[in-house]
């Protein structure tokens, strides 16, 4: 699949449905809603919507995923 082809949040790099539900909270519903966005905001804003501290790692799929989508979109 060509990578600007993406349309679900599953087909994104190691983004699997637990993920992608975390995304949604934080109103990321397909991957073109990453463009342009900020990785770390997006994280703080998850553990602020949750009320939870989430683990680091989850901070680099959305810094890989905001990267990607940003390379496929230009």
């Amino acid at each position: 699949m060509e990578r600007t082809a993406f349309t679900q949040l599953e087909e994104l790099p190691n983004i699997g449905p637990a993920i992608a539900a975390k995304l949604r909270r934080i109103d990321v519903r397909v991957p073109s809603d990453l463009i342009g966005r900020d990785p770390y905001a997006l994280f703080d804003e998850l553990g602020a919507r949750t009320g939870e501290r989430h683990d680091p790692c989850l901070l680099d799929v959305f810094i890989s995923a905001t990267h990607l989508r940003a390379m496929t979109h230009s």
